[in-house]
């Protein structure tokens, strides 16, 4: 299920639950090294994979089931419970690259990521 899929009152308690995540995220300054490389430099894919998804699987996984599991519509601990390897990467793989979840975070996308100074975006392709 992606964000654009969630309707109503519950859209609220979905968006509550993906900024918690996000925010989660962003106190970890080795995931904000990786989302604001050094002024000249292009993300690297395979240095992103390496340090992010360890980090986002082993330090935040409550944060994680949290988000995945409201945006399914079934909580936390359901989802955990029914989550096998794949589903778990694959859907939040999904939630990296939803529309609508780079559109409430662009500046914390790996392909968005921009520098300090003006006129010096980085905004191309990141390198494998």
């Amino acid at each position: 299920m992606k964000l654009s899929d969630v309707k109503g009152e519950r859209s609220a308690d979905v968006v509550a639950d993906v900024i918690a995540f996000v925010c989660a995220l962003g106190s970890e300054d080795e995931i904000n090294a990786l989302f604001t490389p050094r002024k000249g430099e292009k993300v690297n894919n395979a240095e992103f994979a390496r340090s992010f998804y360890p980090t986002v699987f082993k330090k935040y996984k409550k944060e994680l089931y949290e988000a995945l599991g409201s945006i399914e519509g079934c909580g936390a601990k359901a989802y955990a419970a029914k989550a096998d390897p794949a589903t778990l990467f694959n859907d939040f793989a999904s939630l990296m690259s939803d529309p609508m979840f780079q559109e409430l975070f662009p500046s914390r996308t790996p392909t968005a990521v921009t520098t300090s100074e003006p006129g010096s975006e980085n905004t191309g392709a990141a390198e494998a």
